[in-house]
C-alpha cells in the first residue's frame, strides 16, 4: 500500500503589499497570457452571429420541439431523487453492456420446444428477473395511453410536486 505523503500546508500571508491597481494589472496580464482575453473578445465579436443562429434554430418547429422535450426531461429528472436516477442510469448502462456482450451461438438460437417452454414457465429465477421489466412495460403502456396535458410528472408512479 502506498505511504501517505508528508505535506504541511503553508499558512497564507494575509498582509497586503500590493495596491488594487497592481493586482488588477497582474490579473489582466495573466488573462492575456493564458489567451482568455482573446477568447472573450472573439466570443463577444461573434455574439450577434451566434445569437442570430440560435434564434433561427429556436424559431422553427424542430427547435421548438427540442426545447419542449428538454424542458420535459429536466422536469422529470428534477422530480426524481438522485439515488433513483443513479440506479436507473447504472441499470441502463449495465443492461446495454450485457446485451452488447451477448453473442448467441447457433445452439442458443434454437427454439426451446414445448418441454423447454414449459421449463421456462416454471423457472422462478427467470420470472424474478422479468418481473421488473413486465411492470415497467405495463407502466409505460399506461403512460402512453394517458393525456400528456399534465406534463412529464403525470402517470403511474410519478411523484407529487
Amino acid at each position: 500500500m502506498a505511504k501517505p505523503l508528508k505535506y504541511d500546508v503553508p499558512k497564507p500571508d494575509w498582509t497586503v503589499t500590493k495596491t488594487a491597481d497592481d493586482e488588477m494589472r497582474e490579473f489582466v496580464e495573466l488573462l492575456h497570457q493564458r489567451g482568455v482575453l482573446r477568447l472573450a473578445n472573439t466570443l463577444l465579436g461573434s455574439l450577434p452571429k451566434v445569437s442570430s443562429l440560435v434564434m433561427e434554430g429556436l424559431y422553427n418547429r424542430s427547435g421548438s420541439n427540442a426545447v419542449q422535450n428538454i424542458s420535459a426531461l429536466v422536469q422529470l429528472v428534477a422530480n426524481m431523487p438522485p439515488e433513483q436516477f443513479r440506479r436507473i442510469c447504472l441499470g441502463i448502462t449495465e443492461g446495454l453492456q450485457a446485451a452488447q456482450q451477448t453473442r448467441p451461438n447457433e445452439r442458443d438460437m434454437e427454439a426451446p420446444g414445448l418441454k423447454g417452454a414449459v421449463k421456462l414457465l416454471h423457472n422462478d429465477e427467470l420470472w424474478r428477473d422479468l418481473a421488473p421489466l413486465i411492470k415497467a412495460a405495463r407502466s409505460f403502456s399506461e403512460a402512453m395511453q394517458q393525456s400528456t396535458d399534465d406534463g412529464p410528472h403525470a402517470g403511474p408512479g410519478a411523484t407529487e410536486r
